[in-house]
């Protein structure tokens, strides 16, 4: 193909990278500019920018693109490229918002990881409806699970399982159950 360029020249030359890997699995891509933007796109921010401080990468943001209709764009509010990224997404005419990581990680550990939780009951409430033994707010559930788990990726439900505000979900919903009355 004419004007063709392979995966690593396109890397080396890029002004900005995409990567919606595991921070853990981006040496293995190539070799990135060492001035590019990378961009990485993960559901627990904090784990990309883990990988962002320990190689010392300034020309590196953690966001999350959220992938609903209102095409938001989480962006890192505590990094110096805060505002090329937000340049960038508005240029594709996305929807960039600023959180913090730890404001991020807590609304997708709120957000998100109930269903990750709840994933294991998964093969218990298929045996029960196959035997017609479950409610209808059961049967909605079990839907929801399996809908849920053709969407995520391994890495996706890996990330979010790593999310450290998931003890703060555990333990609010303890609190409830404690608060609720008998």
């Amino acid at each position: 193909m004419k004007g063709s360029v392979s995966f690593n020249k396109a890397l080396q030359q890029a002004d900005i990278v995409h990567l919606c890997i595991p921070a853990s699995e981006i040496p293995s891509i190539g070799t990135i500019k060492r001035d590019s933007l990378l961009i990485l796109h993960d559901s627990v921010m904090s784990s990309s920018d883990l990988w962002i401080n320990y190689h010392q990468r300034d020309s590196a943001i953690a966001v999350h693109m959220l992938m609903n209709d209102t095409n938001k764009v989480v962006i890192n509010s505590e990094s110096h490229l805060k505002d090329r990224a937000q340049q960038h997404f508005s240029s594709l005419m996305l929807s960039p918002v600023f959180l913090s990581i730890n404001e991020h990680d807590r609304m997708s550990a709120f957000s998100q990881t109930p269903l990750l939780l709840l994933l294991p009951l998964m093969p218990m409430l298929e045996s029960w409806s196959n035997e017609g033994l479950l409610t209808p707010s059961a049967l909605d559930l079990l839907a929801l699970l399996k809908k849920r788990s053709e969407r995520w990726t391994e890495s996706t439900s890996a990330s979010l399982a790593k999310n450290h505000h998931i003890r703060d979900l555990i333990e609010m919903m303890h609190e409830g159950i404690k608060e609720t009355p008998v």
